[in-house]
């Protein structure tokens, strides 16, 4: 988290509306239709593409006042890819990690650091899951979650409001029990 605003998500939701309409066919100057078909045809095309731009525009709208559980102002975020044949094994990843948030954490103006698989709204890994004591659902009838694996940090970074439990710590490792974290919609299926 930094001192100043960078990137926000509803920013690249209007880049998107742009690039949308750049590319419909009525700003692109394209030859005339053929005949009352190739009017109609490319009219009807033209006010979808229309519609659709401004769809956008009002989920952007919407994005901009809808709480989406953490929050997006001030904060800076890259990613970092690191070479598995440099880096085979998680132990010599998570130590590179750690310098890594140490050194950001040691930035003027940073006040806050953490790191994640996958940022909010960007998808993530899925897996299907049963709950112990329970009958295994059967196939095709498996509930599905997607999941992120965070650092110590990074809810606070975000921002993201823990209802009840911890957050993660340093002794959350590898060799250690393991962490979880779940949201309010999967605790109160559950």
């Amino acid at each position: 988290r930094v001192a100043h605003p960078v990137w926000n998500l509803t920013y690249l939701v209007h880049l998107l509306v742009v690039v949308v309409v750049a590319s419909a066919g009525w700003l692109a100057g394209r030859a005339r239709p053929e005949g009352l078909r190739g009017l109609a045809r490319d009219g009807l095309r033209d006010i979808l593409w229309v519609g659709a731009a401004g769809l956008l525009v009002k989920a952007s709208l919407q994005l901009q006042t809808t709480d989406l559980g953490f929050d997006k102002e001030n904060a800076l975020t890259f990613a970092v890819t690191l070479s598995a044949r440099e880096y085979p094994d998680s132990i010599r990843v998570l130590t590179v990690q750690e310098q890594l948030q140490a050194r950001l954490a040691a930035m003027p103006g940073v006040t806050a650091v953490g790191a994640v698989t996958q940022l909010p709204m960007s998808g993530g890994s899925g897996t299907y899951y049963y709950v112990e004591g329970q009958p295994v659902p059967e196939e095709g009838r498996r509930p599905v979650l997607q999941y992120r694996n965070a650092t110590p940090g990074y809810l606070g970074a975000m921002k993201i409001q823990m209802a009840r439990g911890r957050e993660f710590t340093a002794a959350d490792r590898v060799g250690a029990p393991k962490v979880t974290v779940i949201n309010e919609a999967l605790s109160r299926r559950h």
